[in-house]
Formats: C-alpha cells, structure tokens, sequence
C-alpha cells in the first residue's frame, strides 16, 4: 500500500502472515548395565534394553506489519512489528512481539551545505 494522505504527507506499508508446521520424530536405545566395562553394543547389556520413541509436532502462526510515515520526502518515520505465537510452549507464555521504530532524514533537503 502506498497513499498520499496530503500533499505533504504520505503512507506505506504493508502487513501479512505465516504459518510455520513441523514435526520432528526420533528414535533412540539405551541400557543402564554393561556386562564388560568399555564394550558399548546391546549385546552386552545385563538389564533389559529401553527403546524410547519421540514425536514433537510444532506450530508457529506469525503476523507483522510494516508502516513508514513520510512527511514531504524530509523526514520517515518508519514502523515495524512482528507477533509469533508458539503451539509448544504454555498459554500466557506462547506469545512473543518484536517492534522496531526508526526515524530518518535527509539533511541536504532542507539545509544549505556547503561542497
């Protein structure tokens, strides 16, 4: 989006979204007793083998925006912010906002400098 709100005045910006979804899977196998000391097979276990079996699904909805503010191409204020929420994570703490707010300017466009 780009409007010009006045002659001297103008807007930009733009906002969207993403949704993030992955799942990561793992296996593993472990023993708490070696027979021979050293010897790292499971053939040498003395205690039965545990095999574990992991599965972790993930969400991540994401939403930000971008806005600058122009006022007659001298100065821009410009404006960002992005919003996560986190499936994995408790509610009351699966949330997180990053802003940002910068301020900018041109010298050369309203101050005689010399060469």
């Amino acid at each position: 989006m780009n409007k010009d709100i006045t002659e001297d005045f103008n807007i930009s910006g733009l906002v969207g979204g993403n949704l993030r979804t992955y799942s990561y899977n793992s296996s593993y196998a472990t023993t708490d007793y070696l027979n021979t000391p050293n010897v790292y097979n499971f053939g040498n276990s003395k205690n039965a083998v545990k095999i574990y079996n992991y599965d972790a699904p993930m969400q991540v909805g994401s939403g930000y925006y971008s806005f600058d503010f122009n006022y007659r191409n001298y100065v821009t204020l410009s404006t960002t912010g992005r919003l996560d929420k986190y499936s994995t994570f408790y509610d009351g703490y699966n949330t997180g906002f990053y802003p940002s707010v910068g301020l900018s300017t041109v010298l050369t466009e309203y101050l005689a400098i010399p060469e």
